[in-house]
């Protein structure tokens, strides 16, 4: 997976949590039960742009599918505001939720499809809880299955799919009342690394040419690099960061964000490739991230007119937000070699690794390779 789309289609936040959170409370009664409870979301403010595909990534346990339910209001939260275009999620009475999940589709890991229903009464079943007539219904229903490319599997069963197959039906009933959000909750998760591409590629479809707002809830990066504008990593319940996809692989703030950059990009050595540079390169080794000049990056160009020499020992490049992005570690020998690291800072971001007689582990993303690998 490479190019993710580059900017959302509108400013104007269609999802806002102010302070949101969400306990569950332990077995037993009083202060045992709460002293055994869980906080899935801690206090997790968010705005969410109209228009944008928007990423929540976390490992298991993170709070990111409890957040998600919060959203459409399967689960109520205990603190915080909820605002979803316009309505106030958190004092909307039964009547009031029932308008609201009208207008937010989902899509679910396992695809909770109807086994004994047909592919085209899969998709009519919200049409029909609507109240649309028969050929509305038949109407919308045919339009949604050319859509995600599967009108001839219109009198099929679930059975006689495959899962990317399963996954599209999924989408399509998602789609039937025209919803203005779609909330995707690891919804390749269950599918091989081709299969999820082209669901990415339609949900990339879906958020280009419909317009809707998505929510994508995921523990793999390489989903977020893909497909969304922005990202929120969540561990322990809490989001700690969040921003424009580019920029947060370009300079992750936290070891948690650190670790998932990790799993999605090949481009920097892990703690082993590292000692095993050291044994062949003596020099010192600096891991430099790409900048997205537009003209590519000119390695000789930051030791022109310097007694030091740069040779790359290590590195990738791939896209990420439609834009290029990697880094090259190199190894930079010379009496002139701290000028060297000097212009090379001055010009994109450096990790210094030091040299093998003098190493250096400075890197947050080493620590945290590290620190996954001793876990």
């Amino acid at each position: 997976m490479s190019a993710a789309p580059g900017t959302s289609t509108g400013a104007d936040p269609i999802i806002v949590l102010d302070g949101v959170s969400k306990f569950f409370a332990g077995r037993g009664r009083g202060e045992a039960s709460v002293a055994r409870g869980v906080r899935a979301v801690d206090d997790v403010s968010l705005r969410i742009a109209r228009g944008e595909v928007f990423g929540v990534v976390g490992y298991s346990g993170a709070g990111k599918s409890t957040l998600v339910r919060l959203i459409n209001a399967l689960e109520r939260a205990d603190a915080g505001t909820i605002d979803v275009d316009g309505r106030r999620v958190t004092e909307l009475g039964e009547r009031g939720l029932r308008d609201l999940r009208a207008d937010i589709g989902m899509v679910f890991q396992q695809f909770n499809l109807f086994g004994a229903r047909t592919v085209a009464r899969n998709v009519e079943y919200p049409l029909r809880l609507a109240g649309w007539s028969r050929d509305r219904r038949r109407a919308r229903v045919a339009e949604l299955l050319e859509f995600v490319g599967l009108s001839d599997k219109a009198r099929s069963y679930p059975a006689q799919l495959s899962g990317g197959q399963k996954q599209r039906v999924g989408i399509a009933r998602a789609l039937a009342t025209s919803p203005h959000i779609l909330l995707a909750d690891e919804a390749t998760s269950a599918l091989d690394p081709e299969t999820t591409r082209d669901v990415l590629d339609l949900l990339r479809r879906v958020n280009r040419e419909l317009g809707v707002t998505i929510v994508v809830i995921t523990h793999e990066m390489s989903v977020v690099q893909y497909v969304c504008h922005k990202v929120a990593v969540m561990e322990d319940g809490k989001v700690v960061e969040h921003g424009d996809v580019y920029q947060i692989f370009a300079d992750p703030q936290t070891q948690a964000t650190c670790r998932f950059i990790q799993t999605a990009l090949k481009d920097r050595p892990a703690p082993d490739v590292v000692a095993r540079l050291r044994e062949r390169h003596p020099g010192r080794l600096v891991v430099v991230t790409l900048p997205d000049t537009g003209r590519g990056f000119d390695v000789t160009a930051f030791t022109t007119g310097l007694d030091a020499r740069a040779a790359v020992v290590y590195g990738g490049v791939t896209e990420v937000g439609d834009r290029p992005f990697g880094s090259l570690t190199l190894e930079l020998t010379g009496p002139q070699t701290e000028d060297a690291v000097t212009r090379l800072r001055d010009a994109a971001p450096v990790v210094d690794l030091g040299t093998a007689a003098d190493p250096l582990d400075d890197a947050r993303w080493v620590e945290s390779i590290a620190r996954k690998e001793g876990a």
